[in-house]
């Protein structure tokens, strides 16, 4: 598979985010000889904004005249970067070119780690709303790429490194979401002005629909997005251990939302397990291997660990003191490969190894309806659906409706609104079936569309039970309707209450489940080992899959190329041998990382895939 990147974020062995003010150009070439013997094809690479300009600011005068100044000599270049940083920068980019690397560069490197580095002459200025910092990022922008533009192994720009977190150590952390649309539209600017012929890559941190970077302001700026999914600064996320399925699918799941809302590429740029006590170095592999194969699954861009080696014996802030910056590397700091390295290594070529193949099929696409929600109810959709065996896009309410055969809207709560609603109306009675499930919020028309009427709305805060798939289903419910049913049918009850119920709309189905199906999943502890997955079963209960598999812990997703189907899978269920079920019409062509016997696959790793052909 060509396009898909398996890399490194990269600072020097010897000295982390000094590497340019230390620089040794024998350890960099050290560092990429090792990195390049274990197969990764793409480092990211920081220019550290205080290296590289150097500038301060002299008042001089009764007006205070600005003079811009570098150890109180004249700037050698207008944009005062300093010429011998850009030497060792194009040293390294030859280095990156002699081993065959991509290279992506993160522009405005001025967060790191935890920690702001500013040039001195903005210490007290805010980098992403004073107009004199924003300035001088651009001219720092276009000097800088104006040296570099011509290099063959760059591939992408990106404004900075998570440059969003730029106002994190100043007194006004605030930033309105006009100040941020109009930061990156000066700094995008810059970039594409200077290099119109690369992609412009977004290097943001968490950039969730409710905030002042939401990825749908930042698509108009950026050519692809980026996740950086560390699952212990994520909600909902760091509840269970690294490598089980809820934390290893984060950031499948994330780009996945990030890819669906914006319409463009996600890639998965920043990862890792912050350290030995989120997981030690013999057990971190585990991870690694499902969440790579599971955001190639999902339709991901690459996967770039962070970071290349280890930062534990460095003397300045944060690595000497913060406990999760000194442990995350593929290697440690003396530069022997960890066991992590060497799992980079295998999936390299296990990805070489897969043919190009297209996106996943989508059977269902998820509708976000509440920005301050929005990750909580993805999250939630992506992973049941993961579950029940079925691949789901996301859509938010102001974008375009897809045409799908399936639609969700998960736990609709109060600040839900819905702008398609006819559209979608019309979707049903063509054929398409929808879920709706609820958590105090509105739609219109209700009766219409649920075949239900209403005698009462609860604040009831208890639970809901009932079973399914001789499972019983048990799930808190802050808020329920009263329900009798008028043209619907009640698939489930929990006492007198209503739970399920479809209801016949045109050639469509309408599906209300009065709970919130999608919270209880992100609320819960191992929400993998409830039957909350069994909802969303029955819902994808007619979809033709041409493999399917006697577990819910493997994550399945369909690439159909012509007459063959290429079926990738993550295992995360603790048992080798899975029964299966091969549909008919279909044989099984190859099986890569498992193996048929006598209808039970038998699995050699946490991920695989086969070839299905038609008989």
């Amino acid at each position: 598979m060509k396009d898909f990147s398996i890399g490194v974020n990269y600072w020097a062995s010897n000295a982390g985010a000094y590497m340019w003010r230390r620089f040794d150009e024998a350890v960099v070439e050290r560092d990429f000889d090792l990195l390049g013997k274990y197969g990764l094809d793409t480092v990211r690479i920081f220019p550290l904004w205080p290296d590289f300009q150097p500038v301060e600011d002299v008042f001089v005068g009764s007006h205070h005249t600005h003079h811009f100044r570098v150890n109180d000599k004249p700037l050698k270049t207008e944009a005062g970067l300093d010429p011998e940083m850009i030497r060792r920068f194009g040293r390294v980019l030859d280095l990156a070119e002699s081993h065959g690397f991509k290279v992506i560069v993160s522009l405005i490197t001025g967060w790191m780690s935890g920690r702001l580095f500013v040039p001195p002459f903005l210490a007290n200025k805010n980098p992403l709303t004073d107009p004199l910092a924003i300035v001088w990022e651009c001219k720092f922008i276009k000097e800088f790429i104006s040296h570099f533009k011509d290099r063959r192994c760059i591939v992408a720009w990106e404004p900075g490194n998570e440059c969003n977190c730029l106002t994190t150590a100043t007194k006004d952390r605030a930033i309105t979401p006009e100040q941020a649309e109009l930061w990156i539209t000066a700094i995008s600017s810059a970039i594409r002005s200077s290099d119109p012929t690369r992609p412009v890559y977004s290097g943001l941190y968490s950039n969730e629909l409710d905030s002042p970077w939401n990825v749908m302001m930042m698509a108009d700026h950026v050519d692809l997005q980026t996740t950086h999914p560390y699952p212990l600064f994520t909600p909902y996320c760091s509840v269970e251990g690294l490598t089980n399925m809820r934390s290893a699918l984060h950031s499948a799941a994330q780009s996945a939302m990030y890819s669906g809302v914006t319409g463009q590429g996600c890639l998965v740029e920043e990862i890792g397990t912050l350290g030995q006590t989120v997981i030690s170095d013999e057990y971190a592999p585990e991870y690694y291997e499902k969440a790579l194969w599971s955001s190639l699954q999902y339709g991901a861009k690459g996967f770039l660990w962070w970071c290349a080696f280890d930062q534990d014996k460095l003397d300045f802030p944060p690595y000497d003191g913060a406990a999760i910056e000194r442990h995350l590397g593929l290697a440690y700091i003396s530069g022997e490969p960890k066991e992590l390295m060497k799992k980079a290594m295998e999936m390299k070529e296990a990805v070489e190894a897969l043919s190009d193949i297209p996106s996943a099929e989508r059977h269902a696409t998820v509708i976000l309806t509440n920005p301050e929600q929005s990750w909580r109810s993805a999250y939630g959709a992506f992973c049941l659906a993961a579950q029940a065996g079925a691949t789901v896009e996301i859509n938010y309410k102001s974008g375009p409706l897809a045409d799908a055969q399936r639609y969700i809207i998960p736990s609709l709560d109060r600040d839900s609104q819905l702008y398609y609603i006819s559209e979608l109306i019309e979707k049903v009675k063509m054929g398409a079936k929808l879920l709706i499930t609820y958590d105090g919020g509105h739609i219109s028309p209700f009766e219409k569309l649920t075949g239900l009427k209403v005698m009462g709305r609860e604040l009831s805060k208890k639970t809901m039970s009932a079973v399914v798939s001789e499972r019983e289903l048990n799930i808190y419910a802050e808020k329920n309707l009263l329900l009798v049913p008028d043209t619907a049918e009640v698939l489930l009850r929990s006492g007198d209450d209503i739970l399920l119920a479809k209801n016949k709309l045109g050639e469509g189905e309408v599906w209300f489940f009065n709970a919130p199906l999608e919270v209880a999943y992100t609320a819960s502890y191992h929400p993998e080992n409830s039957p909350l997955c069994e909802i969303y079963k029955m819902f994808f209960s007619d979809i033709e899959r041409p493999i399917s598999f006697e577990s819910d812990r493997l994550t399945v997703t369909y690439h159909r190329n012509g007459e063959c189907v290429v079926v990738l899978v993550t295992s995360f269920d603790d048992r080798e041998n899975i029964p299966f079920t091969l549909a008919g019409g279909y044989r099984i062509k190859s099986a890569n990382y498992c193996e048929n016997v006598n209808n039970t696959m038998k699995f050699t790793r946490k991920y695989a895939w086969i070839e299905l052909a038609r008989v």
